[in-house]
């Protein structure tokens, strides 16, 4: 596993070290599921064919679970998938900027 040190142990520097090489991965398109034309087609304009009102567990992110490419969920993740005024705000948001025809809570088990 890519990273393989033991999560919350690492120095504020570590972790920046950490995302910034996998940040590097992702522009890379290296061992996900981006390609270099796909993450550039969403420079212009995203158009996600779905909403995923997620926790913000770092176990379950969207877009892994549901293998899915930038650009084509629109991912809103807070504590315990309690969708507060701000949340169903966001959720409408994205309702009416993507016309998106689905939305989907996404849990941690």
């Amino acid at each position: 596993m890519v990273g393989s040190e033991e999560s919350g142990s690492q120095t504020g520097t570590g972790a920046i070290d950490l995302l910034g090489a996998g940040n590097a991965r992702f522009l890379d398109a290296v061992g996900a599921v981006q390609d270099a034309a796909g993450i550039e087609a969403t420079l212009a304009r995203a158009n996600p064919y779905a909403i995923v009102l997620g926790c913000s567990d770092s176990r379950v992110p969207p877009e892994i679970v549901f293998d899915e490419s930038v650009g084509r969920l629109f991912v809103i993740r807070v504590a315990a998938n309690l969708a507060g005024s701000a949340e169903i705000g966001t959720i409408e948001f994205g309702l009416a900027r993507w016309s998106s025809s689905w939305a989907t809570p996404n849990a941690a088990r």
